[in-house]
């Protein structure tokens, strides 16, 4: 891991571009975060990207902003995204704000 408080790891396979979230989403990583989705949905290529928080420690209203335009943005492109391993407080607030409506999350 960097000296960020978020890191992150990237794989393909069978047409999904898997995009695992490693430590706390805050106002200070948004702009990383922002950034590592959009080159994720940029190069899914029309297809899918899943966004792994299995290791994603906590997320603020700024992380949570950013999922909305990275979702936002993936449906102007034609991509589908979807979280998998979310869990306990992550869950909770991705359910409370609306996000599992427009983006399925496991």
């Amino acid at each position: 891991m960097t000296d960020s408080l978020l890191d992150h790891t990237v794989t393909q396979s069978d047409g999904r571009y898997v995009i695992s979230l490693i430590g706390d989403s805050d106002f200070n990583t948004s702009r990383e975060l922002l950034r590592w989705l959009t080159t994720a949905i940029d190069q899914a290529g029309g297809r899918y990207v899943v966004i792994d928080a299995g290791q994603l420690a906590a997320i603020d209203s700024s992380g949570l902003g950013i999922l909305l335009r990275a979702y936002y943005y993936s449906q102007q492109r034609h991509v589908t995204i979807c979280m998998v391993n979310t869990s306990g407080k992550i869950k909770r607030m991705l359910e409370v704000t609306g996000i599992t409506e427009l983006i399925a999350v496991g």
